[in-house]
């Protein structure tokens, strides 16, 4: 059980009781390693691409999930660059989303926001999303590149808007929830920094074994 206090503007009422979260369960405990982080996709033969920034999505090791048909997804990267940076969306049998940005100007926590780009991931299928950046256009083998998988489930249960923050996240932590939990914790951390939400956060990438994120 995860003990924390909320402030009281994060569901707007004057209530700063400490908030009981429920043990985060993993759906997929146990089940093999899929995510991607921070290498290359091969040999640019002379290995001056190696290296050029640390590179993360921000997912379990295992495969993620969500109850929206279009999540927010977030990536890190640890420098600036210049490169052209590729994100990509597939299913099993093609690419349903691709996009290019031209550089990045500043380092840190980046979000995609599927909503913006009218992306509906259907449920019950397993997609993988990569972050790649494009270190030699005529040899794509040279990218450095990160990925992982999600789900949207068609089982879990969505609580109306109307229902507070506490209560949001304990229902993503009840239904092993992950990308709704840490962005949810996004949203509220971006209103107002709290050591408590901090403390949520830091369980999340703790889970997610990305705790140097934090």
């Amino acid at each position: 059980m995860l003990t924390l206090g909320l402030p009281a503007w994060a569901d707007g009422s004057s209530n700063t009781a400490p908030v009981k979260l429920p043990d985060f369960i993993p759906r997929d405990r146990g089940a093999p390693k899929n995510r991607v982080g921070a290498g290359s996709r091969g040999d640019d033969n002379q290995g001056q691409y190696r290296n050029v920034a640390q590179l993360y999505v921000l997912a379990p090791e295992q495969t993620g999930y969500t109850l929206s048909g279009n999540p927010v997804l977030y990536w890190y990267i640890s420098d600036p660059i210049s490169q052209t940076v590729e994100i990509s969306i597939t299913d099993k049998l093609q690419d349903i989303f691709t996009l290019r940005i031209n550089g990045i100007v500043h380092a840190g926590l980046q979000s995609l926001d599927l909503s913006l780009h009218r992306v509906e991931l259907q449920p019950n299928v397993k997609y993988r999303w990569s972050i790649a950046i494009i270190n030699n256009a005529e040899q794509r083998s040279a990218d450095t590149f990160a990925s992982a998988s999600i789900i949207r489930v068609a089982d879990g249960n969505a609580l109306p808007p109307s229902y507070d923050s506490e209560q949001q996240l304990a229902n993503y932590f009840q239904q092993g929830i992950w990308y709704d939990a840490f962005s949810l914790v996004q949203t509220l951390a971006a209103k107002q920094p709290n050591e408590q939400i901090k403390a949520i956060r830091v369980r999340l990438l703790t889970l997610a074994n990305l705790p140097e994120l934090n």
